[in-house]
């Protein structure tokens, strides 16, 4: 049993991923480690109090399980986006790998892609790999999204789990279906704010796969073009 309770855990834990969300925009670079060092302290009290093995227990409660799973990957996720803005990704990688063990856990159930997203985005970003190198991971991570955006799904209504779909099918030489994935992106998105961070990613992956000669680079800018042809729709700039 953990010697801490649900309630005291998640309100913690919660206290440090709010901080961060509030926090983040325009913080300096000193005030990024300020939030860094308050989620580590997350992922310590949830490994140091034995909810990290009730996670790991498939005989555990499952809502309480799927909880701070999830709680555990936002942190791990938001340190690892902390260090990207920072510039050192290479402190992130990890960071990535362990939430996206738990993000593609199918008994977890966790409500996110992010941090197998990014990682898959920053592995190739940073030339450490190339998509065919990464298509397990891909695959393993539409099959996932696939699940949770079917009518009725977990994440139907999650814009995001729709930009990543479209951002992996890009990077596996399918752009008709990242068409269809960034058309229920842009129905759901809720400013164009949130169109041009997926556009500025998708040019960054675009890039990298040019640099090394990869023939998904013309995918990229054919799902680029689309995505900015449909961002003009839905959020005309006014004259």
């Amino acid at each position: 049993m953990p010697d801490m309770p649900f309630r005291r855990l998640t309100g913690q834990v919660a206290t440090a991923i709010s901080l961060s969300n509030r926090r983040s925009k325009d913080a300096s670079p000193e005030e990024i480690g300020q939030l860094i060092m308050k989620l580590k302290e997350a992922i310590e009290l949830i490994e140091s109090s034995g909810w990290s093995q009730v996670v790991q227990n498939a005989a555990s409660a499952p809502e309480e399980r799927q909880t701070v799973a999830s709680m555990w990957a936002d942190c791990l996720g938001m340190i690892a986006g902390h260090y990207r803005r920072l510039g050192e990704p290479e402190s992130a990688f990890d960071l990535l790998d362990q939430g996206a063990k738990l993000e593609l856990d199918p008994e977890l159930k966790v409500k996110s892609s992010y941090c197998a997203v990014n990682l898959i985005s920053m592995l190739i970003e940073a030339k450490r790999k190339a998509p065919a190198d990464l298509m397990a991971d891909i695959e393993r991570t539409i099959e996932k999204l696939n699940g949770q955006t079917v009518p009725g799904g977990a994440r139907e209504t999650d814009p995001w789990a729709y930009a990543d779909l479209g951002q992996l099918h890009l990077l596996k030489g399918n752009g008709d279906a990242a068409k269809g994935a960034y058309d229920d992106f842009v129905r759901r998105a809720k400013k164009a704010g949130e169109v041009d961070s997926v556009l500025r990613v998708l040019r960054l992956l675009r890039q990298a796969l040019a640099d090394i000669g990869d023939p998904n680079s013309e995918t990229l800018a054919g799902g680029i073009s689309y995505l900015v042809e449909r961002r003009n729709e839905a959020f005309p700039v006014s004259e």
